[in-house]
């Protein structure tokens, strides 16, 4: 699994990203985008962490230990992650038109 910081910092990054491409995005200061990114993977990582995330062996309810696994990125997501994210869509290869 991977914890939630190193997740938010994922997101992040792809949220960067996409919003590099984003004609509107193009149009606000870049600290106005860095904030609008860091701020929607945290608020996505505490959606998924607060009713997914998982404990590992060993650890205990509450603990910092918590990571998030692909299953519960799955189930997250299936539930009510593509309502929340649905841009997290964009990890599916399979659904990128590929042009030759």
């Amino acid at each position: 699994g991977i914890g939630p910081d190193a997740l938010c910092r994922l997101l992040r990054s792809i949220l960067l990203m996409i919003l590099a491409l984003n004609s509107h995005a193009s149009l606000l200061a870049c600290e106005e985008v860095k904030a609008y990114a860091s701020g929607t993977a945290s608020w996505v990582v505490c959606d998924l962490v607060a009713g997914y995330g998982s404990v590992p062996d060993g650890g205990k309810e509450g603990d910092d230990g918590v990571v998030v696994t692909m299953d519960d990125l799955a189930y997250w997501y299936l539930e009510r992650g593509h309502d929340i994210a649905p841009w997290l869509e964009l990890f599916d290869l399979s659904k990128w038109i590929m042009l030759k």
